[in-house]
């Protein structure tokens, strides 16, 4: 059993898989039990592109939906193939949720291919399904087209999980609706100090030193922008449309739709009317350079205009749907005006993955963020890590669980050692799609904790963690030279043998240290 002790809120511990149709047979770790946990923790997972780093994400969440079905009377979904053991601590409680079978003291599991039941531990103890065994959030975050977290399109059928991505169904993305995700996300978290120095910190750091506004464009200005709106003029608006799609044998558009659904509820049409009667009286349409659209607009900096955000929300969702204004926009305003949508894309996804983090995350939380060095320039990259841990520095998220995935060397410099773990994964052969369930497809590596890379350069990075070799990385040179003067003392390079094949293995022929490690290699009748 577990140390209960070592851990502190939630902690991902462990996951087993046996004969899984995406990822093999294969283990992972994901927490050093002696580390300090007093700030969120994070577990950096590492490999080329093909190592499954992704699906290992997608199979850990359909375990824990599986989990909150079993809780709530449902049937497991076997979206997880194979066998498996997921092992978490949460509030000093460690559980195990498994499908395989085990056999006397020893605890042996049998049958690897029959028995599909699962069960639940609760501190080796079998224990019922139950419905408060989760983190309160699981988080998923990822602005990849083809990212492989799943989504849920009624969220009622898995409430603890949060898919902050640019899809919002499994083959359509849309950068419009991740937009108006971040505003939903934005005006949620009005009441809250946390998020707004968040906000803040988060403004600070991408340098926007004036105001962020999100900003409604008006649609078909002159029918309903102009002081003199009723719900009758709604009515005779959306009966037109009707007539005309019903002569066409069309399908509806979406805002007829939404109109049928609130067309007897005469209060909030009422509502709606007055609301874009007052926009035009108190002259809060903003004129746009030749355009008849109108800009509504909220300065969310600004405590006053956050919080008239907040109120108006309703009614703006209503207008958008009913096809009055478009979806919404956040502007920056910087010395010069521009959408976030215009900016570069690292400003982007930034300013949105950190609105959509601090608006989900609570105590006792798992989040997963997929290649999040995309588009951010190299000096935003090494801070990535750190700016994390400022934002969530409360020790309350110190119960949380941060597991990232990344190609990037510059986000594992910033890696603190004393509360993080890397995890690198490699493949066994080539030939993946060949390999059959129960043969080893990937291969874990351990790093050892004597390799705390936080201040590393991308030199040392690149070298000790990716196992990148070059000439030009001035860190393998110095390296091949301290062995080659202690072997100049003692005359025997047997003990540095593993070493300098390894970095000769590593090396392009045309790399002119593949030259000089081949005639050493040759001379001491190292190759075959």
């Amino acid at each position: 059993m577990e140390e209960l002790f070592k851990y502190k809120g939630f902690k991902l511990i462990r996951l087993e898989l046996r004969n899984n149709n995406l990822l093999g047979t294969i283990n992972y770790d994901f927490i050093e039990k002696d580390d300090q946990q007093e700030l969120i923790y994070s577990t950096v997972i590492i490999g080329t592109n093909g190592t499954g780093k992704s699906n290992l994400f997608r199979i850990i969440i359909w375990l824990f939906k599986e989990l909150y079905d079993l809780g709530h009377d449902k049937s497991r979904s076997y979206a997880v193939q194979g066998l498996f053991t997921l092992k978490y601590s949460l509030n000093g409680d460690i559980y195990t949720y498994s499908n395989i079978h085990y056999t006397g003291t020893n605890r042996r599991f049998i049958n690897l291919t029959a028995k599909n039941t699962s069960y639940l531990l609760i501190n080796d103890s079998e224990s019922p399904f139950k419905k408060d065994i989760f983190p309160i959030a699981i988080v998923a975050i990822s602005i990849m087209l083809t990212d492989k977290f799943p989504i849920y399109n009624d969220a009622d059928s898995f409430p603890q999980y949060k898919y902050l991505g640019v899809r919002n169904r499994p083959q359509l993305a849309s950068t419009r609706s991740y937009v108006r995700k971040t505003v939903e996300f934005i005006v949620e978290q009005i009441s809250s100090d946390a998020f707004k120095q968040g906000l803040n910190k988060t403004a600070k750091f991408l340098g926007i030193n004036a105001s962020i506004e999100v900003q409604f464009f008006t649609q078909n200005t002159t029918t309903f922008f102009k002081g003199s709106l009723s719900p009758e003029k709604i009515k005779t608006y959306f009966n037109q449309i009707e007539d005309n799609y019903k002569v066409t044998g069309k399908t509806p558009p979406f805002k007829l739709n939404h109109y049928q659904k609130i067309q007897n509820d005469v209060d909030l049409l009422e509502l709606i009317s007055n609301f874009c009667n007052t926009l035009y009286t108190s002259e809060k349409l903003i004129a746009n350079y030749r355009s008849s659209a109108k800009t509504i607009s909220y300065n969310i900096v600004d405590d006053l205009s956050h919080q008239q955000l907040k109120e108006d929300y309703i009614l703006l969702e209503h207008l958008r749907q009913l096809g009055m204004i478009y979806a919404p926009e956040i502007k920056i305003n910087n010395g010069s005006d521009y959408n976030l949508q215009e900016s570069s894309s690292g400003e982007y996804h930034f300013f949105s993955t950190m609105i959509g983090l601090m608006a989900t995350i609570k105590t006792n939380s798992l989040i997963f963020i997929d290649e999040p060095e995309i588009s951010l320039h190299p000096n935003w990259q090494m801070k990535y890590l750190s700016f994390i841990q400022e934002l969530f520095s409360n020790q309350n998220y110190g119960t949380c669980h941060l597991i990232i995935a990344t190609h990037s060397h510059f986000v594992i410099s910033d890696l603190r050692g004393e509360n993080s773990k890397i995890l690198g994964i490699k493949r066994v052969s080539e030939g993946l799609d060949k390999v059959k369930p129960h043969e080893k497809k990937f291969e874990i590596i351990n790093m050892p904790k004597s390799l705390n890379t936080f201040g590393w350069s991308a030199e040392e990075v690149l070298m000790e963690i990716f196992q990148v070799y070059t000439s030009r990385n001035y860190f393998i040179a110095e390296r091949i030279g301290q062995i080659m003067k202690k072997a100049s003392m003692s005359q025997n390079l047997e003990e540095f043998k593993d070493e300098l094949l390894k970095y000769r293995s590593g090396l392009t022929e045309a790399d002119p240290l593949h030259y000089t490690l081949t005639k050493i290699a040759e001379k001491q009748k190292w190759l075959a």
